[in-house]
């Protein structure tokens, strides 16, 4: 018996979720986690991994529920394959460029003569990111730092989180499904059958400045990069163009947000030296 219309829909959805989460790299993320959060604070470290494990599944569950609603489907190839890895790699060099943003970028310029899927790249780093805003409006951890300049010592609030967040995506396959999917759907790609690709990301946020001047960049970045994806250009120049403008604008972000540490005046005029 063939499912139909919204029933198909929800065992899509369910589908898609238990492949996220039972994909192994998930577990690789949530120890990477761990190990994180036990070099900051050993005493805490199984506290904070759960707290961010479930926020980031929950997370990762509307994430997944967007793309099915959507429809959002990417080509699947080495370039989505080495996502993650190439992050983990770029990580190396710089914890920040951890972000599926320069990892993306890498592997889309690796491919760009072997025909990389650019627009599934940036439809997935700008799903990330608006799964990120969601992330944020969980919470993080604030721990106090303390800076000298001009010749004070000024108290620092540094937030800092990591979260794995478990996602799928949807990619079309040759031939008919056994799900008839509601008439409205897909609202993003085309195709009549899919078959689901699971994903993880591991999420770091780090930064000095207030959380709701965070949430509306990324919300800005993210609009932005759907944009590119629906664009799609096809020619070698125009990829390299949205993969410029990708990188380009996550580093404005930085170069925005870290310049801009909030002090405590009248705790900085206590620890004058």
């Amino acid at each position: 018996m063939v499912e139909e219309g919204i029933g198909a829909f929800w065992r899509l959805y369910a589908e898609s979720l238990v492949a996220g989460i039972c994909n192994p790299v998930y577990g690789i993320a949530l120890w990477i986690t761990y190990r994180r959060y036990r070099r900051e604070q050993p005493k805490a470290a199984w506290q904070r991994t759960l707290r961010s494990g479930i926020w980031g599944l929950a997370v990762g569950s509307f994430g997944i529920l967007l793309v099915c609603t959507l429809g959002l489907s990417v080509r699947v190839g080495m370039d989505l394959v080495l996502l993650f890895p190439m992050a983990l790699l770029l990580s190396k060099i710089r914890p920040r460029f951890a972000c599926f943003s320069y990892s993306g970028a890498c592997v889309g310029i690796l491919g760009l003569w072997n025909l990389a899927d650019v627009s599934g790249i940036l439809a997935i780093v700008g799903l990330l990111h608006f799964m990120e805003v969601f992330l944020l409006a969980g919470g993080t951890s604030a721990q106090e730092q303390f800076v000298v300049r001009g010749g004070r010592v000024h108290r620092i609030l540094k937030q800092s989180a990591i979260w794995a967040l478990p996602f799928a995506l949807l990619i079309p396959v040759a031939g008919g499904g056994g799900l008839r999917m509601p008439a409205w759907w897909p609202l993003w790609g085309n195709g009549d059958s899919f078959a689901v690709f699971p994903m993880t990301a591991l999420v770091f946020y780090e930064t000095q400045e207030a959380r709701r001047e965070s949430i509306w960049k990324l919300l800005g970045y993210s609009v932005l990069l759907f944009g590119l994806a629906l664009w799609n250009p096809q020619d070698i120049v125009g990829k390299m163009l949205c993969l410029a403008l990708m990188v380009g604008a996550h580093e404005g972000m930085l170069l925005v947000s870290f310049p801009k540490a909030r002090y405590n005046k009248k705790e900085s005029e206590k620890k004058e030296t």
